[in-house]
């Protein structure tokens, strides 16, 4: 691994990074305060990044760089690593998992896609990310719901579902409208909507 000083212009984000977008306001006032802090300190974490043609793919550190181009600064400390996409991406999962306070949905998603990076080895993600195996099962189980209904995890208003709803969600028979089950219980307690989930699958 080298450290070198990249032109800000050559740097961006990977599109394997499991925080893709990082639009809320929570996540700007992170991006604004992490920036003051670089801003006071200085620049102590470099960022991680592989070459890729004539540029450099960032691997872990998307908020420092965001951060950086807030404070307009031209070039950027990097850890050059010398990997292929797989190792690309298993760093950037781990990093962002270990690094950032992750939504609920961005936890199912990047624990399932390291799952899937180590072919279904629940031990080697567990070892890589240092959760409990019933903890790693209970985010696996909801891997198959629908964007929309993994978003709700993160809601702050009364759409907000909680994660023992979506299991229950996932016992739903195939095929079943998920959206419509939501509609008929969004006036019911979370308590309320895992029961009238689990009498409709009895049903």
């Amino acid at each position: 691994m080298d450290i070198v000083e990249i032109d800000i212009g050559n740097l961006y984000v990977s599109d394997i990074n499991v925080r893709k977008t990082l639009s809320s306001e929570d996540d700007e006032t992170g991006i604004i305060d992490l920036a003051n802090d670089i801003k006071t300190n200085g620049l102590i974490n470099p960022i991680t990044v592989r070459k890729v043609d004539d540029k450099y793919e960032i691997i872990a550190g998307q908020r420092r760089y965001l951060a950086a181009k807030l404070l307009n600064f031209k070039s950027m400390t990097c850890h050059l690593l010398g990997v292929d996409t797989q190792k690309a991406e298993e760093i950037s999962l781990v990093e962002n998992v270990q690094r950032n306070q992750m939504t609920t949905s961005d936890k199912v998603r990047a624990y399932s896609r390291l799952y899937d990076v180590y072919e279904g080895n629940l031990d080697k993600v567990i070892a890589a990310i240092h959760i409990t195996k019933a903890t790693l099962q209970k985010y696996l189980k909801m891997r198959k719901l629908p964007n929309p209904v993994l978003e709700l995890l993160d809601s702050k208003d009364e759409n907000k579902i909680s994660i023992d709803v979506a299991i229950e969600l996932t016992k739903l028979p195939p095929n079943t409208d998920i959206t419509e089950v939501l509609n008929k219980t969004c006036q019911l307690t979370n308590t309320q909507k895992k029961d009238a989930i689990k009498e409709f699958i009895k049903n």
